[in-house]
């Protein structure tokens, strides 16, 4: 546990000393970065402040409409410019200002002042969607938070498979070299040797193989902080950190109310009552007022003659061949698959959390085993070396604790990255910091 203790703190002193190496990637700023940058997250943001703009819109509506409106005609016989009134009857027919050419252009407004309650749920579901918009980008950066935690912590167990195997290689070829000598004066097999070449060619195979991954891994943390992929990324070496759940079995299932998933269909039932209170405003009548001011001109008429008038309009809905009915049938099945949709996401968040709770305490009572696992086949190898360095074992036997100590060394680094993506998993579960 020393021996890899030590590996990691001399690495990140040599990448903090060595002039000209960037410095490494520490896991909080990876975060920052993805928080900021990550092209997912910015396009929600912009779908949020759209769905924003959208319910301000809506509510908008509530101040009616004012309208410039314009008309040209050419008739085929010459009528009357304007509607006719008391006053052009005055003059007599012949005195009515009769046009073939008539132009007629204005203002018109608008006021909606009762339609049965569909304004009030439109700007309402409005709203409702844009709160929807805002919980996804808040779910999102926790969903950003755990990914990116994920390939860190893969990332440096990957470096430390990496150097475990580097000392592996630098091991076996020291003994090979051995072996060189020792068969060049008899005192050791041709056989012994070639088992060290074929099992340090295979290391150097899954290095290469192990380096391939580590590549992979970083071209997807890299693209998830929004920065190129083909640039390589240096990460902080592991150490050996073990995160405390900072919250009881109760706090942690209320925190599960409080989520994006969970917010959201609830948020989506809230909807499906306001779809369902619009359909219905269809059943009533709509008042809405209005008023114009026109302007009416023609070419033999000496001066452009202007009208105005404001009323109230009622609309009173009586057949529509019964797709008023259905659309209320469909609204209320839609409001029942919402709350069934609400009930399954509580059930799903609760599912998670202890999925997630569970995953924590088995990689963290792995811990134990892998640093008695780490020390003991370190101490092995160690002691196999000395055996077959006196002839007191096989080289089989030395080959067999190399290969257990590389594998210790994978399993620590694997166990250490799988307690903290755990601890991640359950802080994106109820989207609080509640292990750290």
């Amino acid at each position: 546990m020393k021996r890899f203790s030590f590996t990691a703190i001399a690495a990140s002193l040599f990448c903090l000393a060595t002039p000209g190496m960037a410095r490494p990637l520490d896991l909080q700023t990876a975060i920052n970065e993805a928080m900021q940058h990550n092209p997912g997250v910015q396009a929600l943001e912009h779908k949020a402040a759209s769905a924003s703009q959208q319910a301000k819109s809506a509510f908008r509506h509530h101040f009616g409409e004012l309208s410039g409106v314009a008309t040209y005609s050419f008739l085929n016989d010459a009528q009357v410019l304007r509607p006719i009134s008391k006053q052009l009857m005055s003059g007599g027919i012949g005195g009515m200002p009769f046009e073939r050419n008539q132009f007629h252009y204005g203002v018109v407004y608008k006021l909606p002042l009762y339609l049965g309650g569909k304004l009030y749920s439109g700007v309402r579901i409005a709203r409702l969607e844009a709160q929807k918009a805002r919980a996804l980008v808040e779910g999102t950066r926790w969903t950003i938070r755990f990914n990116v935690t994920s390939l860190f912590t893969a990332a440096q167990a990957l470096d430390s498979v990496i150097t475990a195997l580097k000392q592996q290689i630098r091991a076996l070829d020291t003994t090979r070299q051995r072996l060189d000598m020792m068969v060049k004066d008899g005192k050791r097999p041709d056989i012994d040797r070639l088992k060290v070449v074929e099992s340090l060619e295979q290391v150097k195979a899954e290095l290469a193989e192990v380096r391939a991954r580590r590549t992979r891994v970083g071209a997807m943390l890299m693209a998830l902080m929004g920065r190129d992929p083909d640039r390589d990324i240096q990460v902080a070496p592991q150490r050996e950190h073990v995160p405390a759940i900072k919250a009881d079995k109760k706090t942690l299932h209320a925190l599960l109310e409080d989520i994006s998933q969970v917010r959201r269909a609830r948020l989506a039932f809230r909807q499906a009552n306001r779809a369902t209170a619009l359909v219905l405003s269809e059943f009533i009548p709509h008042f809405s007022a209005f008023a114009d001011w026109m302007q009416h001109y023609g070419p033999d008429t000496n001066d452009p003659m202007n009208t105005w008038g404001i009323g109230i309009r009622m609309d009173l809905p009586i057949l529509s061949g019964g797709s008023r009915f259905a659309d209320l049938a469909a609204a209320r099945q839609k409001r029942y698959a919402a709350m069934s949709a609400l009930k399954r996401a509580h059930l799903q968040a609760r599912a998670r959390l202890k999925d997630a709770v569970a995953a924590f305490k088995a990689a963290k009572s792995r811990l134990e085993s892998a640093r008695a696992r780490l020390a003991a086949a370190t101490e092995a190898a160690r002691i196999e070396q000395i055996r077959y360095d006196t002839g007191a074992d096989t080289i089989e036997d030395l080959l067999r604790a190399r290969a257990r100590e590389e594998g210790a060394h994978a399993e620590m680094a694997r166990t250490l990255a799988s307690i903290i993506t755990a601890a991640e998993r359950i802080n994106m579960t109820v989207e609080k910091e509640v292990v750290r």
